[in-house]
């Protein structure tokens, strides 16, 4: 289950969606939220809801796309943040998906590299 370019509060209903089907707890969710929020406050514009599915390992993966960069985060349900970024052109990657003790929240690097991709 997947979803792509769509109004906010299509989004929210597919958040809804996964819990209902028991996808995942309303506290994943909670989190998945606060997460969202808290990259619409870090940029203070309107940010598009991301490309948004589950992932082989239970996380929500939020990811934003363009035709040089990718940018993603994915949500456990421990509340384990991790992000990974990728520059198509210049081979660039970064992330979190290595660190022994993987963050909490989305860290000031992962910002960085996101507003390079929502410009």
């Amino acid at each position: 289950m997947a979803l792509h370019n769509i109004p906010t509060n299509t989004w929210l209903e597919f958040l809804d969606q996964l819990q209902g089907q028991n996808l995942a707890t309303p506290e994943h969710i909670h989190k998945v939220l606060g997460v969202w929020n808290e990259i619409r406050a870090h940029f203070q514009k309107e940010v598009l809801p991301p490309f948004t599915q589950m992932t082989g390992e239970g996380a929500v993966q939020l990811a934003w796309s363009s035709p040089k960069q990718i940018f993603d985060v994915e949500i456990f349900p421990d509340n384990t943040v991790l992000w990974f970024y990728r520059n198509r052109e210049t081979r660039e990657v970064a992330g979190t998906e290595d660190e022994e003790n993987p963050p909490q929240a989305l860290t000031p690097e992962g910002y960085a590299f996101l507003g390079r991709l929502l410009g």
